[in-house]
Parts: C-alpha cells; structure tokens; sequence
C-alpha cells in the first residue's frame, strides 16, 4: 500500500473529486477498475457464485453429500465433462460450435477396440490404436473446420452432418466386426496396463494424522490471502487531516440496513417454524445470500459519504453473521449445520469486521498503480494455491479414491486458459470469435485458427473417449450420443457468449462442476434422479439471461 499522494483523489463528502470530475474516468476504456470490480465482471464469476450456491443447497439436503468421498465422487463425474466443455468453449469463443464433439469420444472409443481385438492376428497393441484414432479424430476436426471455410455454412449444419456419419459408422463397424455394439474385454491387449494407469489410473491414500487441522489452517489462509489481495491493493492509507467520521446518510443507506436485518429475521422465524431439511437450505442458501448483499452494498454506499457509518454498517454486518451462526446452531439437529455452517458463519463475521476497520482507513484508490495491482495478484495467487493445496489434501487423505481423470482436467483448464489469456493465439480466438472479417483485416489467420480450434475439440474428444474407454475396458457404439449439448450448456453456464468473442476456460470447468454437482446431489438427497434434466434446463436459461445482462 502506498501513502496518498498530494492531489489524490478523496471519498466524496469527505472533500473528494467525484467520479465524474476524474479524467481518468470519462472514458470507460481507460478507466481504472479496482481488483474486486474486475472480480466482478469476468466471465466466470457467475458460475463460482453458482457452484458455491448449487453445492451448499444440496450439502443441506443429502446426509452423504459433501464428504469427501462424494466429493471424490462428483469430482470425477466433473472431470470428462470438463475437459470436453475447455475445448467447446474455446471453439465458441471463437464463435463456431460442433455438435460431433460427443459422438467423437464414442467412435473413439469404436476405433480402438476393434483394432485392439480384430486388426491384424491377435489384434493390435494399444499404442497403435490409440495413435491412429488420435490421427482420425485429427482429421475429422480439420474437415469440419475446412468445410465451415471453404463453404461459409454454419458450423451448426456442418458439425451435425458429421454428427449422423459419425454415428451411423459407429454403429455399422461395430455390428459388422464385432457382431454387436458393446466391444468389451480389451485388458489383455498388449500395453493396456500402461495406458490405463496413464488415463485412467486410480490412487488411494491412508489417513493423514494432521489432515483436518492442516485443512483448516490452509483454509484460513487461503481467506485472508484473497481478501488482502482483493482489496488491500485497492486502497491508499487515508489522510487523517481530510478523514471524517460525520456526514449526512441518504435514505437509501439507511435502507438497506433494515432490509438486512427483516431479511435476517425472516430466516430466522423460517427456521424456527419448518423442520424441512430442503427448505431450511433454501432458505438459507437465498435469504442469506441476499441479506449479505445488501450488507455489502450498504456499506459501500456508506463508504463514498461517511468513515463512521461504514464501520457502522460493516461491524452490523459481522454481527449478523454471528446472530445467524448461533440461530442456526441452537435450533437444528443436523451435525453438519451445527459444526460445519456455524464454523464457517464465525469465520465470515470475523473477516468482515476486520475488514471494515482495515478499509475504514484507506480511501478507494482510482489509479493505475503497477506495483500494488500486481500485490493484489500475487496475493490472489498465493491464496489460491494454499486453498487447492488444502483440499486437495483433504481429499486425498480420506477414503475417497483420487484419479488421473480429475488430474487431466486440472491439467487442460491450466492450459487452456494460459492459453487463451496469456498468449496471441487467445486474442486470435477473441478476435476471430468477434469479427472473423475484421480480425483478418489486422493479420489475423481467422481460417487456421479456426480450423485449429475444430481439430482441438475433437482431439479432446478423443482423448476423453480413450480414457473412458481405458476406465470402463469396454464401449458402447452409442456413447457420447447427446452429450454436445451438455459441454456446450457447461461452457454457456461458465459465462461463454454462444455469440463468439467473450468467454472463459475457467468458467466452462465450474460449469461442468455445477453439472456434476447436481447429477451426485439429486440422489444424494433421495429425489427422482431425472430431475436432473429439469434442473440442466433451469440452469441453461439462467445462465444465458445472465449473460445477455451482463
């Protein structure tokens, strides 16, 4: 943090230049944005919102949800969805789509088997199968992204033409080769162990004596690291000369506080009156999250008029959290709402306390500031890598089995985003994706890069297809039927515009994680399974109206 500098620019009220008197702001394409304003309008940060949302609701509802078993569980359910919603969303972004891309991981699956078990006497090994259904998926890639070129018809009709070729020759090699659509038993084809522990290999740990106190630590600080770098470097030390703790407060201040507090009581009175376990978490999971909003945006309204209504307001803030911990802890009988959500409410009244008094001193920083902006990100950084070295942890040392799936999927959004936010081929993407006439006009290789981002989709689908394949040691001429729909509804809840140009490889892997989510959660809280479907549909629509506001 750096002192204020003579001729900065104060609060207003407080003898502040307004917003609209800074230069800096009158134009919005250089405006300064502080790191929780930038937080807030990436492209994933819906669907961290809603990964956090959708997980608490249904830890309420099902008795085996959310351990780490489960969590084990979910994970791996999330991790070929995710990796296939990378490739999709990057395609979208570059403002194509491919409706092959599921059946892809099923003619995949096809290929290698039956050369495993009938090419040549005795079959061929696995790493000639699998190379040459790298190589055709590779091919057919290129040829969807050529023809979309070449012809100018929309990638929709090109990639569902190759849906039904794709699919009618799973079917008939399958039938004509192996006299039926499920080829199994390829474990004993040379170089299978190898490939399986590659794809598919699984890994369970023994209990760890420190795990849950190292879990704890490594979550404390992985919290205080994010919100140090969140809104430490967002600020300057206040000038005490120019402070004041006075000042007039609107109505509109004044009245988000009691819509807080009503908001609170009501969840409060819920909880006293239902004993549904459903309801409580809806309850909870909503009104909770509102009230705190309302908390958050009041005080930051306080924040631009007066130093003393914004401790007010944030110490109220702390304590409501408090109130609702011992509520919640007093009146329900789950262990987990009396240990788990009441450690968590504790830890979160805590932090904004002690936030509000850190804040309280420093004034919102309006300026580009190298050095702090890249504080922030370091913090950020750090503290994510402590919370992911904490779960992980967590997980690992427990009784759930941890697989290369969940660790390929960690692997591919690493890359892909480093990718797409890092390097000239992500601003190639956007920018095909934006105006593939306009991006070649500047020199851009619109046709490469698009025909790359065909073949990426479905190389990946390849590789998924091999790794189930590898997992199950057998495949339905059928599989992946359908499940372009389900990639391109993760990669649309992950903030990717079905437009082109705007979107996020992180947001696509929390997309695929709230899918799998649901799909583990609905039986977990012993509703009809099909659900799901509804709640995918909900989900979708949400997100694109969502997206379209942003």
């Amino acid at each position: 943090m750096t002192i204020t500098p003579q001729g900065s620019q104060p609060r207003r009220g407080d003898g502040y230049m307004s917003d609209s008197d800074s230069p800096a702001r009158s134009d919005e394409r250089i405006s300064y944005r502080g790191p929780v304003k930038r937080l807030l309008v990436s492209p994933e940060i819906g669907a961290l919102i809603g990964t956090i949302v959708v997980w608490a609701f249904f830890w309420g509802n099902g008795d085996t949800f959310g351990t780490a078993g489960s969590t084990a569980n979910f994970l791996d359910v999330a991790a070929p969805l995710g990796i296939m919603a990378i490739a999709v969303s990057l395609l979208m972004i570059g403002g194509e789509f491919d409706l092959s891309a599921g059946v892809i991981t099923g003619a995949t699956g096809v290929t290698i088997a039956l050369m495993a078990k009938y090419f040549t006497d005795g079959g061929a090994p696995l790493w000639l199968a699998i190379g040459a259904a790298f190589i055709l998926c590779g091919c057919v890639g290129w040829w969807n992204g050529f023809l979309v070129n070449r012809t100018g018809l929309p990638s929709f009709i090109v990639t569902l033409g190759t849906f039904f070729v794709i699919k009618g020759a799973n079917l008939v090699f399958a039938k004509r080769v192996n006299d039926k659509v499920n080829i199994s038993d390829i474990d004993e084809t040379e170089g299978f162990k190898f490939f399986k522990a590659v794809f598919a290999g699984e890994n369970v740990f023994e209990n760890w004596r420190f795990r849950d106190q190292s879990f704890i630590i490594g979550g404390l600080l992985c919290g205080l690291l994010l919100i140090a770098g969140l809104i430490g470097p967002g600020k300057d030390l206040r000038n005490k000369e120019i402070a004041r703790s006075g000042g007039s407060i609107t109505w509109l201040v004044l009245r988000l506080p009691v819509i807080s507090l009503v908001t609170l009581t009501l969840v409060i009175s819920v909880l006293q009156l239902t004993t549904v376990q459903a309801v409580r978490a809806v309850v909870i999971t909503f009104a909770g999250v509102a009230a705190a909003v309302c908390f958050y945006r009041a005080r930051s309204i306080a924040g631009t008029i007066s130093t003393m209504w914004f401790r007010n307001i944030g110490v109220l803030m702390g304590l409501a959290f408090v109130l609702v911990a011992f509520a919640l802890r007093a009146d329900s009988s789950a262990p987990r709402f009396r240990g788990g959500i009441f450690s968590v409410l504790l830890i979160a009244g805590a932090l904004v306390i002690a936030s509000t008094f850190v804040e309280a001193r420093h004034v919102q920083r309006r300026r580009f500031d190298t050095k702090s902006d890249q504080l922030g990100q370091r913090l950020v950084v750090a503290g994510g890598i402590i919370g992911f070295v904490a779960l992980g942890q967590r997980l690992l040392f427990s009784d759930g089995v941890f697989r290369m799936s969940i660790f390929w999927w960690l692997f591919f959004t690493i890359v892909g985003s480093f990718t797409l936010t890092k390097t000239k081929y992500g601003n190639w993407i956007f920018a095909v994706g934006g105006n593939k006439d306009a991006a070649r006009a500047v020199g851009v290789p619109a046709d490469k890069v698009k025909t790359a981002l065909f073949m990426a989709t479905s190389l990946m689908g390849c590789f998924v297809g091999t790794m189930i394949l590898m997992r199950l040691n057998s495949v339905q001429a059928q599989q992946g039927d359908g499940q372009e729909f389900e990639y391109i509804i993760a990669a649309v809840v992950g903030g990717n515009l079905m437009t082109g140009g705007y979107g996020s490889v992180i947001g696509a892997s929390l997309g695929a994680l709230i899918m799998a989510i649901s799909k583990n959660g609905i039986p977990a809280a012993r509703w009809n399974q099909d659900g799901r479907f509804i709640f995918l549909g909900v989900v979708l629509l949400v997100a694109v109206l969502v997206n379209n506001y942003v």
